[in-house]
């Protein structure tokens, strides 16, 4: 119950920062013809932009945050136990800091990724189904997806990552050639 208040507050409070920034989110029309041979002008790297100076400055000091915002709306129209649709969503913020920027670290890395579930669960209430259809599905809920310390060294020819991580592909493109039967 603390955990769904939780995740609906800080989604809340998310998208009431986007909205305020919008003013930052789009970059303003251009009056010009634009041929499609002749390279078109850079936009800004980020929707929300650099929040007045902010994100850049953050940058430079090595902290870099990302938000997204995924949203599922599915619906059962006919079968399962009922009919009904439901909207889910996950918000995941990141924050990676380059420890050589901040404290002066060579090779130090820090990533926190967390991970805010909205939503009720679509397939065990309206398809009485244990699969999940969505892999956003995880009821309302909030917890950290990951936190690990990174330390490379010799020209990122040693790399030592501790602490809560999932198998990711790096995992799988890096390593899974050691547990690998090479016919």
């Amino acid at each position: 119950m603390i955990a769904g208040r939780w995740a609906r507050t800080c989604a809340f409070a998310a998208f009431c920062w986007i909205g305020s920034a919008a003013d930052d989110f789009g970059t303003p029309a251009l009056a010009q013809v634009q041929r499609s041979g002749e390279p078109s002008e850079v936009s800004q790297p980020n929707l929300t932009g650099d929040w007045g100076g902010l994100r850049s400055y953050l940058e430079r000091l090595g902290i870099t945050f990302t938000l997204s915002y995924t949203n599922d709306f599915m619906a059962n129209v006919h079968g399962g136990i009922g009919s009904g649709a439901v909207g889910i969503g996950v918000f995941q913020p990141h924050v990676d800091l380059d420890l050589k920027k901040l404290v002066g670290l060579e090779g130090g890395k820090v990533h926190i990724h967390g991970l805010i579930t909205h939503g009720p669960f679509f397939s065990a209430t309206y398809l009485s189904n244990i699969l999940a259809v969505s892999n956003l599905e995880a009821g309302p809920v909030a917890r950290l997806y990951s936190l690990w310390y990174e330390q490379n060294a010799f020209n990122d020819r040693f790399s030592v990552r501790v602490g809560l991580m999932s198998a990711d592909i790096r995992t799988a493109t890096d390593h899974a050639g050691l547990f690998s039967n090479a016919i």
